[in-house]
């Protein structure tokens, strides 16, 4: 079958040494896991075909918060590079517009540092400048975004919510 390797690095560009690195199918059960060597490398070997997606921590809430990569083929083999920072991207979801047949992208933005200081939204400060989206190396100019604030279910706190759509 298939492998995943990469390398896990800080927000910095520092290699990170024993980040654990897993390949979890859609039903969350682990099928794979690893860590990441003194150089950063991390090697995983899936089994089985089937979809799923490489999860990455390191010192988890303490220092970093975590990566997911999702949609995932265990039976080709990916390169995926991991970087590990104080924001996490999470609920992402890939939606197509049947109407239009573009894609739209949803997710929350979650920060440590306002996790950490118990704020009433867990999200970093941001604005629409600090986004760049890049495909195929090509940066994209021509896109919507909104922002609207959720809560975060079973706390008195809230997360950003995005949606981008592609023009």
């Amino acid at each position: 079958m298939a492998k995943i390797n990469g390398i896990v690095k800080n927000r910095h560009g520092d290699l990170l040494e024993n980040a654990e690195v897993l390949f979890v199918d859609r039903s969350f059960e682990v099928l794979t896991s690893g860590y990441s060597n003194d150089l950063g490398e991390y090697y995983l070997q899936v089994n089985e075909r089937t979809n799923g997606m490489v999860m990455a921590t390191y010192a988890y809430g303490e220092e970093y918060l975590g990566f997911t990569f999702a949609n995932l083929n265990s039976g080709i083999p990916h390169r995926i590079d991991i970087t590990l920072g104080d924001v996490e991207f999470i609920n992402f979801a890939r939606i197509i517009d049947r109407s239009s047949d573009k894609l739209i992208y949803q997710f929350q933005l979650a920060s440590l540092e306002a996790m950490n200081n118990n704020k009433k939204n867990i999200s970093p400060l941001n604005k629409p400048e600090f986004f760049k989206i890049i495909i195929e190396d090509e940066k994209i100019q021509n896109y919507e975004l909104e922002k609207k604030s959720v809560p975060v279910g079973g706390r008195n706190q809230q997360i950003d919510e995005y949606t981008l759509r592609l023009k």
